[in-house]
């Protein structure tokens, strides 16, 4: 699929799939944002409690990866809003 889409739309978007196996994210949770927060977490700026954000199809922002459980939820944006 991303090398359908990258080769569809070679020179304007830039696809990136990112795959993790089950047992690395149970090992290692701070991965995808499973670990505790940062003892100062109020003082730290938002783009680097979460850096990874992701924007659907219909131009919703969510956090952390496509189809992110409780979408209508923690959605962070869309861009189809002012």
């Amino acid at each position: 699929m991303a090398f359908a889409l990258a080769l569809k739309y070679n020179g304007s978007m830039t696809i990136q799939v990112d795959l993790m196996h089950a047992e690395e994210i149970l090992a290692t949770p701070d991965l995808v944002y499973a670990g505790d927060l940062l003892e100062n977490w109020q003082e730290t700026s938002p783009a680097e409690l979460l850096s990874l954000i992701v924007m659907e199809a219909d131009g919703t922002v969510v956090p952390i990866s496509y189809g992110f459980p409780g979408t209508t939820r923690s959605a962070i944006c869309s861009s189809r809003i002012e």
